[in-house]
């Protein structure tokens, strides 16, 4: 018998736990406070970084640029190939990557040195341009090409009645001092100068900002340290506390079970009785879908696998060595006719029976309704016609003289291979086709698809 005892609370649990949710909770804002501070700082110092690669980035496709229009220039001056003029041009007015260099840094440092550097790199290439410009039209002179194939900054550009009035030879010697003299290395100098002060500059700047940051950093990192420690203090005091004040009750309370006694109503408790309930109800239902599952699949007479299996493996076997075998129970209709459905069920049966011993474990035998059955071979091909000629002469003879009181049965059989010649359908079609065969010549018997199945 049970005896019921007042339940009582252990208020030392209560006034334990409400100091330490204070605690923790204090200690939880602060970290996540600190740690919010820490990636704001972390955030600002990898966007300083990325500013810089980016602003780095475009320093360097501003003096590729500058460098791909002069190499064209200084190209087209010696060989006076036209298609250097097309490139130059592309990349001055079309890929425009040094303007493109000038707006990205401008969007990220407007009003900064290094910008100003860049800029002036800019309008130093811009300037060079002019005599780029003035080298391709003496070129252009020099080589008779016609000057409407050419852009419109060309064909804008005028030459002095004196220039004009040169030799070719001398037109195309002016060209090549106005790109190769001192006066065309200078403005390159003054750009790779600009560019390489523009660097410098981003560096400098961008060092005194991540400078700033470090010591921040450490000093939040530290006051994560101590709040970290702080937390986990406080939750191996709850943690001990809880052991003590709720895990040794709750051990009381399964010794009072075993020793049929009562125990106070307390929610751990109830929750393992619900897992206990709910294991149950788990192990119950997953007993009822395995049966259903069984259900769904098999046929209830024979316990074959039924049609809807039948199709699904049919398709999972469609690419693989196989042979299908369709089997009909020959005059069914009269055994239950004569002997009674229950006598015509045993004769099914008893097929069902003969087909299981008959094929190996892997192969897969169904029912697919009425005195319809079917199996599937698998890896199984042409050269195992004889084997599965003879189980099926076997099974027919074994039905056809019964030792059990069973009435007399044969069976028709059409059989295909995957690997049949000259298919006139699917397996399944060709299968049938065979089967008809036997049918039309009197049944009890076993047919082949063949390359003309419908001449047996």
């Amino acid at each position: 018998m049970f005896t019921k005892r007042k339940e009582t609370k252990n208020p030392r649990l209560h006034t334990l736990n409400i100091p330490m949710l204070l605690v923790s909770s204090i200690v939880l804002a602060f970290l996540v406070y600190v740690t919010y501070v820490s990636l704001t700082n972390f955030t600002e110092m990898q966007d300083v970084t990325e500013r810089y690669i980016t602003a780095q980035q475009d320093a360097s496709s501003m003096l590729a640029a500058s460098d791909y229009l002069t190499a064209q220039t200084l190209i087209f001056a010696v060989n006076t190939d036209k298609s250097l003029v097309e490139k130059y041009f592309h990349e001055a007015f079309k890929s425009k990557r040094r303007e493109r260099s000038v707006e990205s840094m401008e969007r990220l440092f407007p009003n900064n040195r290094a910008f100003a550097k860049l800029k002036s790199a800019l309008a130093h290439s811009n300037e060079l341009m002019q005599r780029e410009f003035h080298a391709m039209r003496l070129i252009i002179e020099a080589r008779k090409y016609p000057i409407d194939s050419f852009p419109q900054e060309l064909r804008d550009f005028n030459l002095t009645p004196e220039e004009l009035a040169l030799q070719p030879v001398e037109q195309q010697r002016l060209a090549q001092q106005l790109v190769f003299g001192s006066d065309y290395q200078m403005y390159k100098d003054w750009i790779r100068d600009d560019i390489s002060e523009c660097l410098s500059l981003l560096q400098e700047e961008t060092k005194e900002q991540m400078l700033k940051t470090p010591a921040l950093m450490r000093n939040l990192i530290r006051y994560q340290y101590i709040l970290i420690i702080v937390l986990v203090i406080v939750m191996l005091v709850f943690i001990a506390s809880t052991s003590l004040l709720v895990i040794k009750p709750l051990k009381q309370g399964a010794d009072s079970m075993r020793k049929q006694q009562t125990m106070p109503e307390v929610g751990v408790y109830e929750l393992q009785s619900f897992a206990k309930t709910y294991n149950d109800l788990f192990l119950q239902n997953q007993d009822l879908k395995s049966k259903l599952a069984y259900k769904a699949e098999h046929d209830a007479l024979t316990g074959l696998l039924n049609r809807g299996a039948f199709e699904r493996m049919r398709l999972q076997n469609e690419k693989r060595k196989t042979a299908l075998i369709l089997v009909d129970v020959d005059k069914f209709k009269e055994i239950n006719d004569t002997h009674g459905h229950d006598v015509g069920d045993k004769v099914l049966q008893k097929v069902a029976r003969f087909l299981l011993q008959s094929f190996r474990a892997e192969d897969h035998v169904f029912r697919l309704g009425g005195d319809e059955f079917a199996i599937i071979m698998v890896y199984a091909d042409s050269s195992m016609r004889d084997i599965v000629e003879q189980k099926m002469l076997q099974c027919n003879e074994q039905l056809s003289t019964p030792k059990d009181g069973l009435p007399v049965a044969t069976l028709s059989v059409g059989v295909a291979f995957s690997d049949r010649k000259d298919p006139s359908g699917d397996i399944f079609k060709d299968a049938d086709l065979a089967l008809y065969s036997v049918k039309r010549r009197g049944r009890n018997g076993i047919a082949f698809y063949s390359d003309a199945p419908t001449q047996e």
